[in-house]
């Protein structure tokens, strides 16, 4: 019932034809800025603002000859010449499906030919008109994120507010019920597609009627580079004449607009888009100009492009190349790219299960020899001693052919070099014995410095050994089984001591404690950093085999990319200058920025404090260790 009523009274909006004798009351403005911060310039696209949240636009434009007279396929004139137009647009989320849009224009000036020459007598074009206001309903009816394609149904109608006579609106109502299909292909590019019925009132004058049109459009959103992105579209409309009131049915080419525009685009995370363009009438019917130039901008708060490459699972796989899209993947390392999880699977039957078997395609042979790792051994020999692998006891080691249970495949012989005890097939450094410390002793290598604090074990200098191990270590270590703690307090005894640690030494990284911090926006080091930097200092002057640290500075999200990665080249630099003034070898440093590519934390989403805290995390630097030397060994 009470879709049947509304449908009554937008038929009742519209009244029957009516023949006018004035030129300008021809409504040519076919160019309006699209309502939607996911259309295109014209087009609207089937994405839908969430609920509550708005956009607000607007938008220059010029357009040279929209209206020209022709007789007998001569220009006679041009009835608008010059028009330059305002756009105003805002639109609002209503629900999950919905969106209401607004839309007013106005011509800031207009002007043509004098009508009398051309031999029309309809007095001047106003200078200065407003056109009618556009009232754009959204129906979101299938998600482009969840779907093949997306689909909204726009029940739009104008309100005849237009000033008399200005060429800048209807004589009445227009009802404009369209469809609009949509689709996201390749690299995050926007197909977008337009069709609809313009049911009007009915305008002549002379050979040109105005009456019901169907209107066509297509368009595409291409991103480039730096959230900059290419648009352009092509639209236009078709006149339907009524055949009771025109004998005449033939479609004229001047009741035929169709126009093409094209533009550049650029977005920006605040929620601000820029637009400008230019455009001309491909079929130079009623409205389409010789030339067409704009600019537009938009603003929608905490805007977010959807998801064009939806991933339900949230497993990092898009749901379009994802196998198994509602079950995560499980990230084993076998198979993680199909997105389907592993778990139990045992693809070759062998009883070890895929995630596991490093050779899940091929069953273990179950020989009693690496029987663990599901790969058929055969007759496999590692060692090349002649003795297969299977049968091997020392399948690693091979046997020395000495007559002496040469078959069980293990070396017999018992020659130690160094005499620690360690026969040399087993002995890591033969011709240094082991010092026998109890920290890996096995490995038949004398360890000079066995907590890897950079200090050395006291044997080193017991034996006169500090020029050899130089590279490795300093001093003695009072604590030779127990790290240092690099916190401030004693730090060259080589023991614990209580307190928290500044800075930590691990296989990858210098780990500090406490933030370096500069001025803001700038690569000025304050003065509260100097403390945390000469404890990144001692370590490196302790830790002589360490001849390579990159020094890594990070930005937020905050700001323009390439502003953001200047920043962190320049902050860098100023560490690395920090470091050669202390005494640190340039040689040993690269500095290097990373601008906001390696956020340490993700911000998306995130408001006000926790915002803050964030972006707080992601402004840092790092010290990686790109070349760690010789380590705790000679």
């Amino acid at each position: 019932m009470k879709k049947q009523l509304l449908l009554a009274l937008l038929i009742l909006m519209v009244p029957a034809l009516t023949h006018a004798q004035n030129v300008h009351d021809i409504n040519i403005m076919h160019f309006k800025m699209s309502s939607d911060p996911y259309g295109l310039i014209t087009q609207d696209s089937t994405y839908r603002l969430d609920h509550l949240k708005w956009y607000v636009g607007g938008m220059f434009s010029y357009a040279n000859d929209p209206l020209v007279l022709y007789v007998n396929g001569d220009k006679e004139g041009s009835i608008v010449k010059h028009q330059l137009l305002m756009d105003l647009t805002f639109s609002i989320g209503i629900w999950k499906y919905f969106q209401l849009g607004a839309h007013i224009q106005a011509a800031l000036y207009q002007a043509g030919d004098d009508s009398t020459d051309m031999g029309l007598s309809t007095g001047d074009l106003k200078a200065f008109a407003f056109s009618d206001v556009k009232l754009i309903p959204k129906v979101l009816i299938l998600d482009r994120t969840k779907h093949a394609v997306g689909l909204a149904f726009v029940p739009a109608f104008t309100l005849p507010t237009a000033s008399n006579r200005a060429n800048t609106g209807d004589p009445s109502a227009i009802f404009e019920p369209r469809i609009i299909v949509d689709k996201v292909v390749g690299k995050n590019i926007l197909i977008v597609a337009n069709a609809g019925y313009r049911l009007r009132k009915a305008t002549q004058v002379g050979d040109l009627m105005v009456d019901d049109e169907i209107f066509l459009s297509v368009g595409t959103e291409i991103p480039i580079k730096n959230r900059i992105s290419f648009v352009g579209e092509v639209y236009g409309s078709i006149g339907l004449k009524d055949s009771d009131t025109d004998s005449d049915s033939s479609i004229d080419k001047q009741e035929v607009p169709v126009e093409a525009v094209f533009g550049a685009r650029w977005r920006h995370k605040s929620g601000l888009i820029l637009t400008g363009g230019f455009g001309s009438g491909l079929v130079g019917g009623y409205g389409a100009p010789r030339l067409r130039v704009f600019v537009a901008a938009g603003f929608a708060p905490d805007l977010e492009k959807p998801a064009e490459d939806p991933d339900r699972d949230k497993d990092g796989i898009p749901d379009k190349l994802d196998k198994c899209p509602d079950d995560p993947e499980d990230k084993n390392g076998f198979e993680d790219e199909d997105g389907c999880p592993d778990g139990d699977k045992d693809t070759d039957k062998d009883g070890i299960v895929d995630m596991k078997d490093k050779c899940p395609k091929e069953p273990e042979d179950k020989n009693g020899f690496e029987d663990e790792d599901g790969c058929p051994d055969g007759a496999k020999d590692t060692d090349k001693d002649g003795i297969p692998d299977n049968k091997d006891k020392c399948p690693k080691d091979p046997e020395d052919k000495n007559g002496f249970e040469d078959e069980d495949g293990c070396p017999d012989g018992a020659k130690d070099t160094d005499k620690d005890g360690i026969p040399d097939y087993k002995d890591k450094c033969p011709t240094e014995p082991e010092d026998k410390d109890n920290f890996e002793d096995e490995d038949g290598c004398p360890d000079a410095d066995n907590d890897g604090d950079g200090f050395c074990d006291p044997w080193v200098a017991e034996k006169g050994l500090e020029k050899k191990y130089a590279s490795v270590c300093k001093g003695t270590d009072k604590c030779p089984n127990e790290k240092e703690t690099i916190n401030g307090v004693e730090d060259e005894d080589g023991c614990p001591d209580k307190g928290k640690e500044s800075a930590v030494i691990t296989k990858t990284s210098i780990v500090i404690m406490d933030k370096v911090y500069f001025d803001t926006a700038k690569a000025t080091l304050q003065r509260r950093s100097y403390k945390i930097l000469d404890v990144v200092i001692k370590v490196l002057k302790t830790h002589t085999h360490i001849s390579g640290i990159e020094i890594q500075g990070h930005t937020d999200d905050d700001g323009p990319d390439d502003e953001n990665q200047k920043l962190s080249e320049a902050r860098a630099n100023t560490v690395l200058k920090y470091f050669i003034k202390k005494g640190i070898d340039a040689k040993r440093l690269t500095a290097k920025g990373y601008g906001e590519a390696q956020p340490m934390e993700d911000c998306t989403g995130k408001k006000g404090r926790p915002l803050r805290k964030c972006r707080e995390k992601n402004r840092r630097v790092e010290f990686k260790i790109v070349n760690p030397g010789k380590g705790d060994k000679k």
